[in-house]
């Protein structure tokens, strides 16, 4: 099975944030965020969402057959934190979470009409080789990852699910307003419900 690799700023979370964000579900094969402010929807048969232990994991969807998955993940994002820095963390946390961890190119790019780093990587999950793609967007003050993982003789098949995925991602125009709560953002590498190691991603400041 295919590993995501989690991220988490659970350690200054609010709890009732945290309970808004839960009590997000789909309904059908669509899921729309108030939240987080997007829309995503499954690309076709054979895709469904599934449940994600991660706390930073906003929506995950599996492909039975393949075991190709994509998560949108969401942390919040430092107020001066801009989009190659936080692409350079999240990077570094996926480290933590993929043995032979590779990057095959990529940069800045377009992801539903907004700037966007779209990159590639191959690693190893649980001895299994895996090519990933990641796209890192900055919306509100959210740092999203859209990340699409699946083994390599899956991917050429399953990588037009992606294409329709994106095609799906629409930005809400509706707002959330939340109270502030103080505190450092730090994110979490998870592999087996274990820790991998922590990168400060720094203070919240109003």
């Amino acid at each position: 099975r295919l590993r995501e690799a989690a991220w988490t700023a659970g350690f200054t979370l609010d709890p009732r944030e945290k309970e808004a964000a839960e009590g997000e579900k789909p309904e059908g094969r669509t899921y729309a965020s108030g939240k987080y402010g997007f829309e995503i929807s499954l690309p076709g048969e054979g895709w469904e969402f599934v449940e994600s232990p991660a706390p930073a994991v906003a929506i995950r969807m599996r492909h039975a057959a393949s075991g190709a998955s994509l998560t949108v993940s969401a942390v919040r994002a430092p107020p001066k934190g801009d989009l190659a820095n936080m692409g350079a963390r999240a990077e570094a946390a996926l480290a933590g979470s993929y043995s032979g961890l590779r990057k095959l190119g990529g940069g800045a790019a377009r992801f539903s009409g907004t700037d966007a780093l779209d990159v590639s990587f191959t690693g190893n999950s649980a001895g299994k080789p895996v090519r990933m793609r990641q796209v890192f967007l900055l919306q509100r003050s959210w740092f999203l990852t859209v990340a699409f993982a699946a083994e390599p003789t899956a991917w050429e098949a399953r990588e037009a699910d992606f294409r329709k995925v994106e095609e799906s991602f629409r930005f809400g125009d509706e707002v959330l307003v939340e109270r502030f709560v103080d505190g450092r953002v730090v994110a979490v590498g998870l592999l087996d419900g274990e820790a991998l190691g922590a990168v400060d991603l720094g203070a919240r400041t109003r």
